[in-house]
């Protein structure tokens, strides 16, 4: 026994109705198809807009504001020297990770 799930079967016309009721299928599946494909373009250009928009009114604001302070930054200190002036050797030993995990 076959399986005729997914089988789509026209009503038993034929002929000119046949093809008048194919077209119209084709137009609707053509239309759905380019409903779908325009609301997808359209979403995508008004978000496009909203960004442009955005980083439009942030980069106003931050041009507008350039009169007000700006933090002050504290400058940078030298380095502190040893008082000793000695040199001192610092080894580092790396192990694996499996060496670590037994210990």
């Amino acid at each position: 026994m076959k399986s005729r799930m997914f089988e789509f079967r026209l009503p038993q016309t034929l002929g000119l109705p046949r093809v008048v009721v194919l077209a119209l299928l084709l137009v609707l599946a053509i239309a759905v198809i380019s409903l779908v494909v325009m609301v997808g373009v359209a979403v995508a250009v008004v978000g496009l807009t909203v960004s442009a928009g955005a980083a439009l009114w942030y980069a106003v604001r931050r041009g507008l504001n350039l009169g007000e302070t700006q933090p002050v930054q504290k400058p940078v200190e030298a380095p502190t020297e040893w008082s000793s002036g000695q040199v001192h050797d610092v080894e580092v030993e790396v192990l694996p990770i499996e060496e670590l995990r037994r210990h």
